[in-house]
């Protein structure tokens, strides 16, 4: 793909220029499935795991794989390795690592003992080695796997917008090569509308919000969703910390609205993106009785309504978002390179280097 020279102050402009490639980058994605690199089906379980806006795809392949395919699969943190590794033997680890920050490496030491691993990353596998020299062994023996990734880069900010895209839609690949190899029901044909779906979604004029750009910076936000899509929403919420440099969103599930989030920002300032996988008369009727409970309590509201009535509308949730962060970042003058405690989190992002200690 031809890609615009990068501005060199790391401006707001930089982000759209990143959004706007997204699709073209799913589409690229889209043309070379990886099918599904390990030797073998999971015997047992699978584990994911995946720091940062890592762990979004982290997440959503463990969904896919237990909900879609049905082989068990959960979601590890980072820090699960560290506090006391768990027994992996006998497990295939998929680790999703875009760069390698240091704690990454806690993934790559699991990833190393298990029976099998995939690691899903921006490196090459012989760059990836070579930093990380405890999995020469098992790449050579063939159990560990490297499934290199774009973009090739993506740094200068604290916010990522296009490895988080690619590599969840590579989970959705992943997903659908192991439910072939078990016969279960596949996207197949209808992965390959993503990226069209995203652009249109980049493309369209939005309605406006009710929440104006300005007050998306500070303004207490929550996301809400329905069925078990809550449960990966939490990307979003996290894009949106980062990319505004505010306060986390938290996620409600749509009738655990009423059950306590309702009562503790009622008369309170509260901008609730809905967030709702397709149009059907069950979601339309509770996106109607939001907007009323809603309205009572003094809260906003903006319903986003996807296209798939599927896990795929996460892409659309994901292209909005990046639209409204976009509005919010044009209100403000800021060098997105020098975030709030630029280089002060060495305790915590250096972990690994220094435990257990050596």
């Amino acid at each position: 793909m031809s890609v615009h020279p990068e501005p060199l102050i790391a401006s707001v402009e930089l982000v759209a220029e990143r959004c706007r490639q997204i699709p073209q980058l799913l589409r690229e994605q889209a043309r070379r499935p990886p099918g599904w690199p390990l030797n073998s089906v999971p015997a047992s379980e699978v584990l994911t795991t995946g720091v940062g806006l890592s762990e979004g795809p982290a997440r959503v392949l463990a969904h896919l794989v237990r909900a879609r395919v049905g082989i068990a699969s959960r979601f590890v943190p980072l820090s699960r390795f560290a506090l006391g590794p768990p027994a992996v033997e006998a497990s295939t680890v998929v680790v999703f690592s875009q760069g390698l920050c240091p704690n990454a490496r806690l993934g790559m030491e699991v990833a190393a003992r298990a029976e099998e691993a995939l690691i899903i990353t921006g490196l090459e596998a012989d760059e990836l080695v070579e930093r990380c020299p405890g999995l020469a062994k098992p790449c050579r023996e063939g159990r560990v796997r490297v499934l290199t990734i774009g973009p090739v880069r993506e740094d200068r900010l604290l916010l990522r917008v296009q490895a988080p895209a690619v590599a969840t839609f590579t989970a959705f690949q992943l997903a659908d090569a192991l439910a072939e190899k078990v016969g279960a029901p596949r996207f197949g044909v209808g992965l390959r509308e993503v990226p069209e779906t995203v652009a249109a979604v980049m493309e369209r004029e939005l309605s406006p919000s009710p929440l104006s750009p300005g007050h998306w910076l500070g303004q207490p936000i929550a996301l809400v969703g329905a069925d078990e899509m809550v449960s990966l929403l939490q990307g979003g919420s996290w894009k949106l910390m980062e990319g505004l440099w505010r306060a986390l969103p938290p996620v409600f599930e749509a009738l655990q609205y009423a059950h306590g989030p309702f009562q503790a920002y009622f008369g309170k300032p509260l901008h609730l993106v809905a967030l709702f996988a397709g149009t059907s008369p069950a979601l339309r009727e509770l996106g109607g009785r939001l907007s009323e409970v809603a309205r009572r309590a003094g809260h906003t509201l903006e319903v986003v309504w996807a296209v798939h009535a599927d896990e795929r509308s996460l892409f659309e949730f994901d292209a909005v978002l990046n639209r409204r962060l976009i509005e919010a970042l044009h209100t403000v003058d800021r060098d997105l390179s020098r975030w709030p405690g630029h280089g002060q989190d060495g305790p915590l992002y250096t972990f690994e280097q220094s435990w257990p200690p050596r």
